[in-house]
């Protein structure tokens, strides 16, 4: 649940960005873009500040002392005794339009964070990693404004935000090599001049983002203001009342595939036998009653197989699933003739299980409610 918002004692941001806490030291870092500014407030209050000398938009503390930066010209190491900055790794040294923006780090200490083009041109950045040794790698392109980054609290899960998206999208994710894949949209945020920006996700897995003005429209209001906080619900507040009809439909899929399953597997099994069941309806059935029922069985178990990769809320499962209730849908109707009504509700719930998985299959907020 969000609370209150507080103003802090601090100095006012040109356009703060990127609040990271430093559980260890208990201090709250931040930075300043446009101002070249990385901040620190203590738990005692008291506040330091320091020069970067370029646009800073992430700031995390470094598990060997100091903090490290996703700055204009890429990733950087500051030391805040001195206040020296010095690089880790370039970024984009070849297009002088583009700077960092935020970004964040999981819990091996792999440095997310993208680039965006100042005047804020789509497509323009890109997300990178910084490994624990020091390499970077280009994991996606096309990136308008790259922004929130977090992760589910089994870290299997990243959450990003492309401002310019006007969404928050999730990955699946490694945690024991920082891999990322199979990206989807999580739940659309903002329209217009008002766009996503950060982002957080509590210890319980829930999540908030905050909403900002874009850079144009800042740009073209006269003597500019500041804009009130905007907030959305948590995630899991939001699993609670949007989420709960698209999972019942998810499960209801895997129930029909189970149920369904089962009776294709022991009606297969009975026209293998030349049972007495079939005898007076084989007419209805393709080629002859053996080789129907080697395909009813063979669905059958295919279903059972599906009804199992669709409770794991696996994606690849999600499409197999679509594909074999179809099947079985097509196969009910060689029966419309035998037993219309039972083939007939068979269908229907076939419908409805693909209507539920087309619909609701791939979205992380139907995994739990």
């Amino acid at each position: 649940m969000i609370g209150g918002v507080t103003e802090l004692a601090v100095p006012r941001a040109a356009l703060g960005e990127g609040p990271c806490w430093d559980a260890k030291a208990g201090a709250l870092y931040w930075t300043d873009i446009p101002a070249h500014r990385v901040h620190r407030l203590a738990g005692d209050g008291t506040h330091t500040e320091w020069d970067t000398g370029q646009p800073v938009g992430a700031v995390v503390p470094r598990a060997g002392g100091g903090l490290a930066l996703a700055a204009r010209d890429g990733f950087m190491a500051m030391d805040p005794g001195t206040g020296s900055v010095s690089t880790l790794a370039a970024v984009e040294p070849g297009v002088p339009g583009n700077r960092m923006n935020d970004g964040a780090c999981d819990r091996a200490g792999r440095f997310f964070a993208g680039t965006m083009a100042e005047d804020e041109s789509p497509g323009a950045g890109a997300l990178y990693l910084l490994a624990t040794d020091h390499r970077v790698t280009r994991l996606v392109t096309g990136v308008g404004i790259s922004n929130g980054i977090g992760w589910s609290p089994d870290g299997r899960r990243m959450y990003y935000i492309d401002s310019l998206t006007y969404r928050v999208d999730v990955f699946d994710y490694e945690p024991g090599t920082g891999a990322i894949g199979n990206r989807r949209a999580f739940a659309g945020l903002g329209a217009g001049e008002v766009m996503p920006d950060g982002l957080a996700v509590d210890a319980e897995g829930g999540g908030s983002a905050r909403l900002k003005k874009s850079k144009r429209s800042r740009d073209s209001a006269a003597g500019g203001h500041m804009m009130p906080p905007a907030t959305t619900p948590a995630a899991g507040e939001a699993k609670s009342r949007t989420g709960s009809h698209g999972y019942g439909l998810v499960l209801f899929a895997s129930v029909v595939l189970f149920l369904t399953g089962c009776f294709n597997v022991i009606q297969g099994i009975a026209a293998i036998a030349n049972s007495h069941v079939f005898h007076d309806h084989a007419h209805y059935v393709f080629a002859n009653l053996t080789t129907w029922g080697w395909v009813t069985a063979i669905l059958g178990a295919l279903q059972l197989v599906a009804a199992a990769g669709v409770l794991a809320a696996n994606q690849m499962f999600r499409w197999f699933a679509v594909i074999v209730i179809g099947l079985n849908a097509i196969d009910q109707l060689f029966f419309v003739p035998a037993y219309p009504f039972w083939s007939l509700v068979i269908i229907a719930m076939d419908v409805v299980a693909l209507y539920g998985l087309c619909a609701y299959g791939s979205r992380e907020d139907v995994t739990a409610v």
